[in-house]
């Protein structure tokens, strides 16, 4: 036949992958399986707390997520969830104490964040910075602190 170029890169891609094997699935349609609540456990993450997360994250973006993988976004976003300490489960042995953690905070007006850290906020805890404590966000210190 004609020339391949990498033929056992070709071989490899026919054996493994079947059309429509890595079905793209909208994350509307996905649930997670005891799998993927053990895994948000081992975080000590409360599963239910990221699958809500999840569901208004993707429906203020119009429920138009899909994956190849929504167990590996699910791990993604149980990850990211782990190392914000506001969340941890432990934390909330006493109803939401997280939240007022983080309104104590919040209003003694000493938490500033890093670019990295900035970067790593939810979308809506960016808003929400943004909204009641402007100066917690570096860009805008950078603007006006000069």
């Amino acid at each position: 036949g004609g020339t391949q170029l990498c033929p056992v890169n070709n071989t490899l891609l026919n054996n493994t992958y079947k059309k429509g094997s890595s079905k793209i699935v909208k994350l509307t349609d996905w649930q997670p399986d005891e799998d993927d609540k053990k895994y948000a456990g081992e975080l000590n993450i409360d599963w239910q707390e990221v699958l809500t997360d999840i569901r208004l994250w993707d429906e203020k973006n119009g429920n138009k997520a899909k994956y190849a993988s929504c167990r590996a976004f699910w791990q993604t976003w149980c990850r990211k969830e782990a190392k914000a300490p506001q969340r941890r489960l432990n934390s909330q042995q006493s109803g939401n104490k997280g939240w007022q953690d983080m309104s104590k905070s919040v209003s003694n007006g000493k938490k500033q964040f890093t670019h990295d850290e900035w970067a790593d906020l939810k979308p809506a805890m960016q808003d929400f910075y943004k909204k009641n404590r402007p100066d917690a966000d570096p860009a805008y210190r950078e603007r006006f602190n000069r």
